[in-house]
C-alpha cells in the first residue's frame, strides 16, 4: 500500500505532535485528534471513560457495534516509559524491571550532576548566599530546577522514540477503518496497555462471550509478523480465518525469535520508519 495523503498526515501528526500519549492531559489531546480523524472518515467513535480518579480517568477508544461484531481489532495508545535492554513480549515482570533500572539509573545521573555542580558553586568565592546579590537568586533557581528534574525522572521519562511502539499499530488501524468499515468488525484503541491489561479487560467485558480480539503491538517494526494463541506462529491470512479452539485474546506483533522467547532490540524500538510491507500484509489479512 502507497502511503496515501491521510495516512501521511496521520504519521506526522501522531508521531510528533501527539507522539508523547502519558499524562491525563496528553492523552486528552491525543484523543481528541483521534475522534476528528475517525469521524471525518465517517465513523462514530465512542469514548469510554473508566478508573475515574480525582484528576485523571483511563479511556478507551471504540469504533463500530462491540456486542454485534464478530471480530475486534485493538491496540493501545499509551506511550511506555524509557526502559533499559531490549523489549521481551508477554512478560511484564522483566518490563517492571527494565523501566525500574532506567528510573535507578536516571536518577543516579542526576543526583551525581546535581552534587558536582553543588561542588562547583560552593568552591567558588564569587557565591555566597547573599539576597542582596543576584547571583543567589542565580543559585536558588538552578536549585529549584535540579529538584523538579529529580522529580520527573524518578517517575520514569516517556519513550518519545515510540513510532515502533505503538504509533504504528494505531496508524494500521486508522488505515484498516479507512479502507473498509465492515459493520462485523470492530476497533478499539485502549488505554493503559503499557503497564498491564486494564485496558483490555474493560474491553473485553463489553463484548459477547467468545468474540474474538486481535491485539496488534509493535506490528510497524522491522521484523517478521508473529501471531500468538495456544502457540506462537509466523503470521499468515490463514491464522486470522481459523479461530476454532484459540484462545479469545489473540497477540500479532513482530519480533524476534530468542532463547529468552521473542523480543525487540533496542535498534528496532528507535526506528524513525513504519515497516510499510507489516503494514500491507495486514491489511490484506483481515480484509
Amino acid at each position: 500500500m502507497a502511503q496515501t495523503e491521510n495516512f501521511k498526515d496521520w504519521l506526522f501528526r501522531y508521531q510528533y505532535l501527539y507522539g508523547i500519549r502519558r499524562s491525563d492531559k496528553s492523552k486528552k489531546r491525543f484523543i481528541g485528534a483521534l475522534v476528528a480523524d475517525l469521524a471525518a472518515m465517517g465513523a462514530a467513535p465512542q469514548v469510554i471513560e473508566y478508573d475515574q480518579q480525582k484528576k485523571s480517568a483511563a479511556r478507551n477508544v471504540y469504533v463500530g457495534d462491540l456486542k454485534r461484531a464478530k471480530k475486534v481489532i485493538c491496540t493501545y495508545y499509551d506511550t511506555p516509559p524509557v526502559s533499559i535492554g531490549d523489549y521481551v513480549y508477554f512478560d511484564r515482570k522483566q518490563q517492571l524491571r527494565q523501566t525500574i533500572l532506567a528510573i535507578l539509573a536516571g536518577s543516579l545521573a542526576v543526583l551525581l550532576a546535581g552534587a558536582a555542580g553543588l561542588a562547583w558553586l560552593m568552591g567558588n568565592d564569587w557565591f555566597a548566599l547573599d539576597f542582596g546579590r543576584p547571583l543567589t537568586y542565580v543559585g536558588i533557581a538552578l536549585v529549584l530546577v535540579f529538584f523538579l528534574v529529580l522529580g520527573r525522572v524518578a517517575k520514569g521519562l516517556s519513550n518519545r522514540r515510540n513510532l515502533v511502539r505503538n504509533t504504528g499499530s494505531v496508524l494500521l488501524m486508522l488505515a484498516m477503518i479507512e479502507a473498509a468499515q465492515d459493520p462485523q468488525v470492530a476497533y478499539a484503541f485502549i488505554d493503559e496497555g503499557t503497564y498491564g491489561e486494564r485496558g483490555l479487560e474493560v474491553l473485553q467485558s463489553s463484548l459477547k462471550k467468545g468474540t474474538p480480539v486481535y491485539f496488534l503491538e509493535a506490528v510497524a517494526a522491522d521484523a517478521p509478523l508473529y501471531i500468538k494463541d495456544n502457540e506462537t506462529a509466523p503470521f499468515s491470512k490463514a491464522a486470522v480465518t481459523d479461530f476454532q479452539g484459540a484462545p479469545q485474546v489473540r497477540y500479532i506483533f513482530s519480533g524476534e525469535p530468542g532463547t529468552a522467547g521473542f523480543t525487540l532490540s533496542k535498534k528496532l524500538l528507535k526506528s524513525k520508519e513504519i515497516n510499510m510491507n507489516n503494514i500491507d500484509q495486514l491489511i490484506t489479512a483481515f480484509s
